[in-house]
This record gives C-alpha cells, structure tokens and sequence, in this order.
C-alpha cells in the first residue's frame, strides 16, 4: 500500500509538470520562434510575396489566434484551402512552468524546426534546431 501511494505521488508529480498553454502563451512562442533569426534567414523575405505567411489551422493553431511578427502578414488557413507552400504546420507546443517546448514543419524551405524556450519576464529562444528534409 505505501508503495502504491509512492508510485501515485511520483505519477502526480510528472503530469503536474505540463502546463495548460493559453493563447497568449501560445502566440508569443510561435512569434518568438518566427523572429529568431536562425529561422528569420529561411524566409527569405526579399523575395515577392514571403512577406504572406499562412499558420496552418489544427489542433494547435486555432482560427482567431494573433500571431504579430514584424514585416509578416500571417493568416491562419485550414490546409486544403492553402494554395502555396508558404505555409508553417506546428506539429507540437509543450509548455512546463518556465520552458517550452515547439515544432514545425515550413514547407517552402522543407525544413523541419525544433525550438526549446525558457520564460523570464517574456518567452526567450534558448536553442533551435533546423533539419533538412
């Protein structure tokens, strides 16, 4: 019985760790991880219309949530009415108390980019990961 009780208070003490992300939370990461300039390089901004931006609606990515990122215009679209491969999918956001953790997929650049960040007062990039597919 007490190892029971152990073994729920360890289980407890893991679950609690994950915090419920709220949409302010979750357009700040996903802002920050776009304005980090290892990312900034792949969007090649100079070139006609990159400056259009489209966050793919889905479980993550609701309609109405407001992402600002300077010199972006970006607008959040169910996949099949996207007609360019301009577009970022967030394939995954975890957030613990003060580190999260994001990644997505930019199809433009076929890239894969994996960002873990830590909150101060705001949410700081501490390492991204970019993979080439």
């Amino acid at each position: 019985m007490k190892n029971n009780i152990l073994v729920f208070l360890i289980l407890i003490s893991f679950t609690s760790c994950k915090a419920q992300i709220n949409s302010a939370d979750k357009s700040n990461i996903i802002s920050e991880t776009i304005e980090y300039s290892d990312f900034k390089n792949y969007l090649h901004l100079e070139i006609k219309n990159r400056e259009n931006l489209i966050l793919v609606e889905n479980d993550i990515v609701k309609a109405g949530l407001k992402i600002n990122v300077k010199n972006l215009n970006i607008k959040i679209k169910k996949k099949s009415d996207i007609l360019t491969k301009n577009y970022i999918e967030i394939k995954k956001i975890e957030v613990f108390t003060k580190k999260a953790e994001l990644i997505f997929y930019y199809a433009i650049e076929n890239i894969e980019v994996k960002t873990y960040l830590f909150k101060e007062d705001s949410w700081k990039v501490k390492k991204m990961e970019i993979i080439e597919l």
